[in-house]
C-alpha cells in the first residue's frame, strides 16, 4: 500500500469522525430545541383550554377592553373596569324598570 493512500484513507476516517460527532452534536441540540417546542405547545394547548372553561363574556363595546362579570341590584350584569361601562342582558333594563316601577315605552323610530 503507497503511504500516500494511507495518509488519505486516514485523513478521509478523521473528517468522518469529526463530521458524526457534530451530527450528534447538532442532533441533541435539534432535540431539545424541538423539546422546548412541545412543552410551549403544550402550555398553550392547557391555556386555550382553561380559557374555553371560562365563561366568555367578550369585549366591552365602548373601549373593546375585557368584561367582568358582578351583580348589581340582584341582576347579572358585565361591566368593564376600564371604561366604567355597566352592560345588561337583554330584558334586564325592563325587569329593573318594572322593580322601579318606571314605565319604559319602546321606540318606533
Amino acid at each position: 500500500m503507497n503511504p500516500k493512500d494511507a495518509k488519505d484513507r486516514l485523513g478521509d476516517t478523521l473528517r468522518a469522525a469529526e463530521r458524526a460527532r457534530e451530527n450528534l452534536y447538532f442532533a441533541r441540540v435539534d432535540e431539545q430545541l424541538l423539546q422546548k417546542i412541545r412543552e410551549k405547545e403544550a402550555e398553550a394547548a392547557k391555556r386555550r383550554e382553561a380559557e374555553k372553561a371560562k365563561p366568555q363574556l367578550g369585549a366591552c363595546p365602548r373601549c373593546k377592553e375585557p368584561l367582568h362579570s358582578g351583580m348589581w341590584r340582584n341582576l347579572p350584569i358585565e361591566f368593564c373596569g376600564d371604561c366604567g361601562g355597566l352592560w345588561l342582558d337583554q330584558g334586564d333594563l325592563l325587569d329593573l324598570a318594572d322593580r322601579d316601577e318606571l314605565h319604559l315605552k319602546e321606540r318606533n323610530d
